[in-house]
């Protein structure tokens, strides 16, 4: 059988192939819950990542107190962010065209985050957000956070739901749909909230999400976030001394 050496050499080398190709990777995820805390799972042990937001939809703008306010469009409104999670250090950049322009800034580093609002002055307030229950919460247990959003999916009224998977650029995604409650997201009764977020095959890593309200009368909102650059080096420092005044107020994260 003097073919059969060849034969040989040729399945191996589609065997490699196959492998290089992406074929080794782990197996498919079938569990939307799953799918979602092995997303934050991937989060938290990137080193680095970067993300960009858009929000469209109106809000009533209601300056009497009265409840008849006007519709407001957010279209426009921006967010972009970089995260240096093996330093704790972040950066987030926000306009907000509809109101007067407003562009603004928050820099975290060292557990000192600095603030700047261009409605309120040029220069950056300067906050501690070690203490405090506004501080910059960072989780110390992995494990723990991990085990609150399982406990957070279980609780859910509706379950999340896997929908078929898609392409984010040029990756293989799951995509996994999960809606909320109203009252959760302090919405009108009658308001729904759809989270969709889309979520890498190859490393298990979020690459996007969109967020979407609709309380009819009361506003209609999409924030749509890209989530990339991760692991890449990302420069976060403090402002320089001169742009810094003292703050007089908490810091205003979440």
């Amino acid at each position: 059988m003097p073919h059969r050496p060849r034969r040989t050499a040729l399945v191996a080398a589609l065997a490699l192939l196959v492998a290089a190709c992406g074929g080794g990777g782990a197996p498919p995820i079938d569990d939307p819950k799953e799918i979602l805390v092995k997303a934050v799972e991937a989060l938290q042990q990137a080193k680095s990542f970067q993300i960009r937001a858009d929000l469209s939809g109106s809000v009533p703008l209601d300056l009497t107190g009265t409840g008849s306010g006007q519709p407001l469009d957010i279209s426009g409104t921006t967010l972009e962010g970089a995260f240096d999670m093996a330093n704790e250090r972040a950066r987030l950049s926000f306009s907000v065209p509809m109101l007067l322009n407003t562009t603004g800034e928050v820099i975290v580093v060292d557990k000192v985050g600095y603030l700047k609002v261009s409605l309120v002055g040029p220069k950056y307030q300067k906050f501690d957000t070690a203490t405090g229950s506004d501080g910059l919460d960072v989780p110390t247990d992995p494990k723990a956070s991990l085990d609150e959003v399982r406990r957070a999916l279980d609780e859910l009224k509706s379950p999340p739901q896997k929908l078929a998977n898609e392409r984010c650029g040029d990756a293989d995604c799951y995509h996994v749909q999960v809606p909320f409650d109203a009252a959760d997201m302090n919405l009108p009764e009658n308001a729904t909230a759809t989270l969709d977020v889309w979520v890498r095959t190859s490393d298990l890593r979020p690459a996007k999400l969109s967020l979407a309200s609709d309380a009819g009368s009361e506003g209609k909102v999409t924030i749509a976030v890209e989530i990339f650059g991760y692991d890449e080096a990302v420069a976060i420092e403090a402002p320089p001394a001169d742009q810094v005044e003292e703050g007089t107020a908490p810091l205003p994260l979440p």
